[in-house]
C-alpha cells in the first residue's frame, strides 16, 4: 500500500510545454513504467490560458473536479464535484481555459498499452524540443524516420519515447461520459454496518470501476480480494489500515498483495473516491 498527504505534496510544473497554458501538478502517486497498469495521480490546476486541441489517447483518463469548472469540450464543462472519465480512443476537446483544480488519474486501459509517465513524458519533451518545437499542441519537427511531421504533441513524445508507434484502440464510447454524484444513491455494502457505496460505473470488457464509498465513525470496510489495482482518494476524514493511518484530504492505492485488508474509520465518518484498474488475468 502506498499513501500520501495533500498537504505534505508542493505544487510545480509540468516541466513542458506541449500543451498551452503555465498549468501546475501536486504529483501524488504512481506506478512503474512499461506496466500495463502504470499509472499516475495527480492534482492539476489549469489557469485561464491552458488550452488542447481536440485529441485522443491510448489510455483512459479520470478527472474529479474540486474547485471552479473543468471544460473538457467547448461548452461542456464539469463544476465541483462532477466527475469526467475520458476512455482511451475516444476523441475530447479542444479545450479552453476555465480555472479550475482537478483530480487527475491517468492510466493504462483495457487495450494493455500501458501508460507513459510525467518523467519520460519531460524526457521526451526536452529531447525532441532540441530538434523541433512544440506549438498550441502540436509538434512541428522531425520523427523517427526523419521525416518532418505535424502531430499531437503527446503523441509525438510518446513515439519518441517508448520507440514505437502509438496504436489508438477503437473507441468503445463515441464521447467522453460525463456524471453527476448528486443523481447517484447510496447503497449500504452488505455485511458493512455503518458502510455505503455509491458506483457511478462499470466499464469495458475488463470491468473498470469508479464510485465513492463513505464510512460512519467507527466503521469497517473489508477490501476483499483484490483482481487489481484500487486507488483511492481520501476527501475526508481518517482510515485505519493496520496500523498505519491514512489522513483525509489524501491517496493512497492497495495492489493485489494487499487483498483481505480492511480499511475503519477513527474517530470520525469519512468518504473517499475510488478507482479499482481493468483486470488483466494473469
Amino acid at each position: 500500500m502506498h499513501s500520501v498527504k495533500l498537504d505534505d505534496v508542493e505544487w510545480s510544473g509540468s516541466g513542458t510545454r506541449h500543451r498551452v497554458g503555465t498549468e501546475k501538478f501536486k504529483y501524488l502517486l504512481r506506478g512503474q513504467h512499461g506496466a500495463r497498469d502504470n499509472y499516475e495521480l495527480s492534482l492539476f490546476w489549469t489557469p485561464p490560458t491552458y488550452s488542447t486541441p481536440r485529441h485522443h489517447h491510448n489510455f483512459d483518463q479520470l478527472r474529479l473536479t474540486l474547485q471552479g469548472e473543468f471544460e473538457w469540450a467547448p461548452g461542456r464543462a464539469t463544476g465541483p464535484g462532477g466527475v469526467v472519465y475520458m476512455p482511451e480512443g475516444t476523441y475530447y476537446g479542444p479545450q479552453g481555459g476555465i480555472d479550475s483544480v482537478v483530480l487527475l488519474l491517468q492510466f493504462g486501459g483495457a487495450n494493455g498499452a500501458g501508460f507513459m509517465g510525467y518523467d519520460e513524458l519531460r524526457r521526451g519533451y526536452r529531447e525532441l524540443a532540441e530538434v523541433g518545437t512544440f506549438e498550441d499542441g502540436i509538434y512541428r519537427g522531425p520523427g523517427a524516420d526523419g521525416a518532418h511531421q505535424e502531430v499531437d504533441s503527446y503523441q509525438a513524445i510518446y513515439e519518441h519515447v517508448m520507440g514505437r508507434p502509438v496504436v489508438y484502440p477503437p473507441a468503445r464510447y463515441e464521447d467522453p461520459v460525463e456524471m453527476d454524484p448528486t443523481a447517484y444513491a447510496w447503497v449500504p455494502e452488505p455485511g458493512e454496518p455503518g458502510v455505503e457505496r455509491k458506483v457511478l460505473g462499470r466499464f469495458s470488457e475488463r470491468g473498470t470501476e469508479l464510485g465513492f464509498l463513505r464510512w460512519s465513525e467507527g466503521a469497517v470496510h473489508e477490501v476483499g480480494q483484490l483482481r487489481a489495482r484500487l486507488v483511492m482518494f481520501l476527501q475526508s476524514g481518517h482510515l485505519l489500515w493496520g496500523e498505519e493511518t491514512i489522513e483525509g484530504p489524501g491517496a493512497f492505492a492497495l495492489e493485489i498483495e494487499d487483498s483481505g485488508s480492511s480499511l475503519a474509520a477513527t474517530d470520525m465518518a469519512a468518504e473517499a473516491f475510488y478507482v479499482s484498474f481493468p483486470v488483466f488475468d494473469g
